[in-house]
């Protein structure tokens, strides 16, 4: 048996090195919750790409966890944070033994160490991208204090039980009831002084990531990481006045590199984060916790000193999407183009030449930064097409995928991919390239049980089709022999995927020097081609790319119904990309 034991309720306040939290009043000053995203029935669903995909949700409003409630307000808590569930509640793992909740002494233990096998085993590697598990921070730095404080132990339990959900639906349940006690235990303890700030921070960092995993919320966590920004900024106010541990330090250094994991890949589907915490105050500066870059990160890998970059190419993309005028002003592309140069401009932390026996991680991690930067710059022009550049959108997704293609789907830090594969993977065109896309959400969901990956594939293949049937009502798919293709004839995929890929990455169409009877292969090139645009193309533009987004249309942009965010958008999710 393992010593977990379940966690006491009394509370050894010597053991508390770091202040607690200054009470939910200061942790939550004029902090307004956005409201809970609202999905079509399944009766409105159809084949509409405006609308979710069929079978998606369920009755939403009886099965889901409202996340989005007054977080920690317990005077609403038990009525609004979470809704009935109709379902059993089931503690054994094979879903013979259900009960309410566990009565004894002994019903509580036996839930702890099924709890705790199933973290060890299974939600620290979905945490981690290290090989040894014995250097999983989750274990050896988060699993000592979730022991003595219930609040965090309730998080890691629902975090634990959302992760694998998916394969045990039953389980869901049990991650309701934990997430219920945690946040109970977090009001509780936060107003009374009762935990520690990193304690704190844990429990609410892994109530985040719960939220993302439940396979039936659409939510990417955003409550969660705000408290959590509030809480490292308490952590930073207090450096001077306490002295930390080693351990501790560890500990908060770790906590704070997950929470600006979660916070920047966060900004991207929601915008509420680029928004001030309280008053006019900021969330952390991402660069005070940067300690040695050069060394893996569990999550970040060696991009820690590029997720600041990464966080200002997300607010910028917002700042984008927000806009009602047609072009970008001229204080947007100045931006872009500072962020541009420091996307070329950053550098690698390592260097392997320097190591005497560099693993595969290492490399597989090195190759994982280079496609996060890359795939930033895709986005950074998705949003300021008016940035001078003499690439394309496919020819950069395609330094993307094959950065991902020299990862073995083996390797740890797959799970750690998708973000470079939906931003690169929406952008392929060829059939090949997209059958090795969805290979590795394949790969990716039998490693990553939390059903996040699944939402990506979904959101990939209907951006293609968007994609494909918005060419073809602008008649600007033929086959090979330049005769249109309908949607009746469909056995020529392999030429439709070329005609697209010449189209969206050099501007023509095998089709288009093709007369139809009809003439409209000819009316399309003029169409395409047709000048008087206010887009301002000069010469510093490679000539022949991505002439849609040139000729002023704004669909292929991040504000456009077909950028993946314009379908996430349409379906009123908000997926976590990590």
């Amino acid at each position: 048996m393992m010593d977990i034991g379940f966690p006491a309720t009394d509370i050894n306040q010597s053991s508390m090195s770091l202040p607690s939290p200054r009470s939910l009043g200061f942790l939550f000053p004029n902090f307004t919750q956005g409201e809970p995203a609202t999905m079509d029935s399944p009766g409105q669903a159809s084949h509409s790409s405006n609308a979710s995909p069929q079978g998606a949700i369920e009755n939403t409003q009886i099965n889901a966890i409202d996340y989005a409630s007054e977080l920690w307000n317990m005077e609403t808590f038990w009525e609004d944070y979470l809704r009935p569930l109709p379902m059993s509640l089931d503690l054994g793992m094979a879903g013979n033994d259900a009960r309410a909740v566990p009565q004894t002494p002994q019903d509580r233990e036996d839930e702890a160490e099924r709890i705790a096998y199933l973290f060890h085993q299974q939600t620290c590697h979905t945490l981690s991208i290290e090989e040894d598990a014995d250097q999983n921070p989750w274990k050896t730095l988060i699993w000592p204090l979730a022991k003595e404080y219930p609040a965090l132990y309730h998080a890691i339990a629902a975090l634990t039980c959302f992760g694998i959900s998916k394969q045990q639906p039953q389980l869901r349940t049990e991650g309701a009831r934990h997430v219920h006690r945690s946040t109970q235990l977090l009001s509780e303890n936060v107003e009374k002084g009762e935990i520690p700030l990193d304690a704190a921070l844990a429990a609410t960092l892994a109530l985040g990531f719960a939220e993302t995993w439940d396979d039936e919320n659409l939510s990417n966590g955003a409550n969660h990481i705000r408290a959590g920004g509030i809480l490292l900024q308490q952590i930073l106010s207090n450096q001077g006045n306490v002295r930390l541990s080693g351990e501790e330090e560890a500990r908060v250094s770790f906590l704070a590199h997950t929470w600006t994991y979660m916070d920047v890949l966060a900004r991207f589907t929601c915008s509420d984060l680029a928004q001030p915490y309280s008053g006019n105050s900021s969330s952390p500066d991402l660069n005070l916790f940067i300690q040695d870059p050069s060394k893996l990160d569990p999550l970040m890998g060696y991009s820690t000193t590029f997720f600041p970059i990464m966080r200002r190419v997300a607010d910028l993309i917002n700042k984008v999407r927000a806009r009602e005028t047609p072009r970008n002003s001229p204080a947007i592309i100045s931006q872009a183009l500072e962020l541009r140069r420091a996307i070329e401009q950053w550098a690698l932390p390592i260097d392997l030449e320097a190591i005497d026996d560099p693993s595969q991680n290492m490399t597989d991690a090195i190759q994982t930064a280079e496609a996060y930067r890359w795939s930033s710059l895709l986005m950074l022009y998705q949003a300021v097409p008016e940035l001078p550049n003499l690439t394309s959108y496919g020819e950069l997704a395609q330094r993307v995928l094959v950065y991902l293609a020299t990862i073995p789907p083996t390797s740890t830090t797959i799970i750690v991919h998708i973000f470079p594969l939906i931003v690169a993977g929406c952008d392929t065109v060829e059939e090949e390239d997209r059958q090795f896309v969805r290979e590795r959400w394949s790969s990716m969901s039998q490693r990553m049980v939390t059903g996040i990956v699944d939402r990506c594939m979904k959101i990939t293949e209907e951006l293609w089709k968007r994609r494909e049937d918005y060419l073809f009502s602008r008649g600007l798919l033929f086959t090979s022999n330049g005769m249109r293709i309908n949607n009746t004839v469909s056995n020529e995929s392999a030429a439709l995927s070329k005609d697209i890929a010449s189209f969206i990455n050099f501007g023509t169409s095998p089709g288009a020097n093709t007369t139809s009877s009809s003439g409209s292969a000819v009316q399309v090139n003029e169409r395409v081609g047709r000048k008087g645009n206010d887009f301002p193309i000069s010469a510093a533009f490679k000539k022949g790319v991505d002439m849609l987004t040139r000729t002023g249309c704004t669909e292929y942009t991040v504000r456009g119904r077909l950028h993946w965010l314009g379908v996430m958008n349409d379906w009123n999710w908000q997926v976590m990309l990590g």
